[in-house]
């Protein structure tokens, strides 16, 4: 028997409502023919009382086509019939009034659907269930601040649930792997051997812990039930999916150095020049010609002063009138790998000019967004940019926020200032460590995720 209670984290027990109800409301929805469907939305927009007469003249059927219907509806509770006068049911007609919605082509099941969803729980249960404050007077509001502002908290919520039965999860991962993030129930009973009731508890278990929903979809001229995520949350993951920069052909790519740790490398050069006496240097087209590198490329000018920069940084040399003296940091720096190198080029982070008014957390999160490329070999940093979810700012922050009646994560947007930063450590500060390896495509830069990079930042 499945248990009714999901984690202890949040506590939420179906046993809290009238879940029993529920689930034989659902499984009477679920098995509503066409006339069903028709007679049921007649009732909803009708009086409280109405001659079975009226309603058969309204749906221009015969009573005895309609009488199968009614009887279904008289079991639920919906009607009930006296002589020829139908009775409707105010409070049940709330509750299939909000689940018929879910029949409107253009339905589509966001946070006000799950906001009627909770509605049919105590509100005093609520506090308990989600736990958060009893004395919360907008308690929708203090659930979507701890569970769904945003992506990353979202994520954190459903990495933390733990299931009782392994089934939820699985269905969690289908769900993942769906083309559209969505699953047809008759799909879910046969891969899982559900049973009727089963099926409809697991799925009102998952829609309390906001994983996904229970809806229909039209097919041809029947409707059949699906699961899917609530609509922000499926929205944003068909933005990440869509904005996936397409792998570039690795023949195509011309890379700036064939060396995984080439400004590591290029440091450790320049230093081995200097080991003996001070390298002097007259200018950077002598640097291009020691490092082997187009002296006419304005872009190594820049990696030139990067080099001497960090030199000066690690404080493994004294570079000054364009001279290179070693220090006694140089003969530490000789004897480490290359991963140790850039280890300890992390640790110094980053030069005050790039970090400017921004905190550390972000550039950090900024070196991490580069993981969402990481399988994909080379991709083009203009592609990489448009997927980029990183918070640098209010403006650039994804957060659930109602717009007029519907809800949506706001997609982020960078100024030129966050553009520049991005840009600096990506194409530069992880290349500089060998995360990433730099090239160019049909003269567009690209880069691709190292396997160092891959096992420093996973």
């Amino acid at each position: 028997m499945l248990e009714i209670s999901l984690i202890k984290k949040n506590k939420i027990c179906l046993e809290d409502y009238n879940y029993k109800q529920d689930i034989e409301n659902r499984l009477l929805i679920s098995q509503l023919s066409a006339l069903d469907l028709e007679l049921l939305q007649e009732i909803l927009y009708s009086p409280l009382k109405i001659a079975f007469q009226d309603l058969s003249k309204a749906l221009n059927y015969e009573e005895k086509e309609l009488i199968p219907s009614v009887k279904k509806f008289i079991k639920s509770g919906l009607l009930s019939l006296n002589g020829s006068a139908i009775t409707v049911d105010k409070e049940k007609r709330k509750y299939f009034a909000a689940r018929i919605t879910a029949f409107d082509p253009d339905f589509k099941p966001g946070m006000e659907f799950l906001k009627g969803l909770l509605k049919k729980v105590p509100i005093h249960t609520l506090p308990v269930w989600y736990n958060i404050s009893r004395t919360s007077d907008r308690i929708f509001d203090s659930i979507v601040e701890k569970y769904l502002l945003t992506p990353q908290t979202f994520q954190r919520h459903l990495s933390a649930l733990q299931f009782p039965d392994p089934i939820m999860e699985d269905i969690l991962k289908d769900l993942l792997d769906a083309p559209e993030y969505l699953l047809y129930v008759s799909d879910l009973m046969v891969k899982y051997s559900f049973s009727l009731e089963q099926f409809q508890t697991i799925a009102l278990l998952l829609e309390f812990h906001f994983v996904c929903c229970l809806t229909y979809k039209k097919m041809d001229s029947k409707w059949v039930e699906v699961i899917t995520f609530f609509q922000e949350w499926k929205d944003y993951l068909l933005f990440l999916r869509k904005t996936q920069p397409t792998t570039l052909c690795a023949n195509s790519v011309k890379r700036e150095s064939t060396r995984a740790f080439c400004f590591l490398e290029d440091i450790t050069f320049l230093l081995s020049l200097a080991k003996k006496q001070p390298f002097f240097y007259r200018d950077t087209i002598e640097l291009a010609n020691c490092l082997h590198l187009n002296p006419t490329n304005k872009r190594h000018i820049n990696y030139f002063e990067r080099l001497l920069k960090k030199i000066e940084l690690l404080n493994l040399a004294s570079v000054k009138n364009k001279s290179l003296s070693l220090l006694d940091k140089a003969n530490e720096w000789f004897g480490l790998t290359n991963p140790q190198k850039s280890l300890l080029l992390y640790r110094h982070s980053y030069a005050p000019e790039v970090i400017g008014s921004f905190n550390e957390r972000a550039l950090r999160d900024i070196e991490k967004s580069v993981l969402r490329v990481a399988c994909s070999e080379w991709v083009l940093f203009e592609d990489f940019l448009k997927g980029m979810t990183t918070a640098l700012s209010e403006e650039s922050s994804v957060i659930l926020k109602k717009q007029g009646k519907n809800w949506k994560y706001t997609l982020p947007f960078y100024n030129s200032r966050e553009l520049i930063l991005i840009e600096a450590i990506i194409l530069e500060w992880l290349s500089e460590l060998g995360i990433v390896e730099l090239g160019s495509y049909q003269n567009h830069r690209c880069f691709r995720v190292t396997e160092y990079g891959k096992d420093f930042l996973g």
